[in-house]
């Protein structure tokens, strides 16, 4: 299965595929829907990162209906995976790339660290 992630902004959607510990596809849009090509039904299959908030759960739903395994992340746990340690900015608000690519590593080995996810 695939490993994604995608990081939900208020303007838009990064995303993510990682694949033996190496980012393979990046991309920015501007509505879920344009991921149509990337993560829909006639797509293989993914399983697909995102932090929650107030639209996690719609991007949850139709994750779903595509043949997806969303992962909603609880964004309170999530530096049990090591996120912002960095140390430039707080994690809560800002992730860099080198962030994201680091959670996308850690959900593709499936984290033993305790439950990260909302679902």
């Amino acid at each position: 299965m695939r490993n994604v992630a995608l990081d939900l902004g208020a303007r838009s959607l990064s995303y993510c595929e990682v694949q033996q510990g190496r980012v393979i596809d990046r991309a920015t849009v501007r509505s879920l829907s344009a991921l149509l090509g990337r993560l829909g039904p006639d797509q293989p299959p993914a399983r697909v990162a995102f932090e929650a908030c107030r639209e996690g759960w719609h991007v949850h739903d139709t994750l779903t209906h595509w043949g997806n395994e969303p992962l909603m992340l609880d964004t309170t746990r999530i530096k049990q995976l090591g996120v912002g340690q960095h140390g430039r900015i707080p994690y809560s608000r800002t992730m860099l790339n080198s962030d994201w690519d680091f959670v996308f590593q850690s959900i593709s080995r499936r984290s033993s660290r305790g439950n990260l996810f909302c679902n």
